[in-house]
C-alpha cells in the first residue's frame, strides 16, 4: 500500500523545485539534481519512518 503522507511529500517537493525553476531558472539547473534528489531520499526515509513506526 502506498503511504499518502509520502505521495504528498513528494509532490509538495517537486511543487516547491517548480517554483524555484520559475524564479530562478538559471539556478534551478544547477541546483535541481542535487536538491531534488536529496530531499527525495529524504522524503523516502522519512516516509518509511512514519510508515513502519
Amino acid at each position: 500500500m502506498p503511504n499518502k503522507s509520502n505521495i504528498c511529500s513528494i509532490i509538495q517537493s517537486m511543487f516547491i523545485t517548480y517554483n524555484i525553476f520559475r524564479i530562478h531558472p538559471y539556478l534551478s539547473t544547477h541546483i535541481y539534481l542535487s536538491v531534488h534528489v536529496l530531499s527525495f531520499v529524504k522524503q523516502l526515509s522519512f516516509g518509511s519512518q512514519l510508515c513502519f513506526v
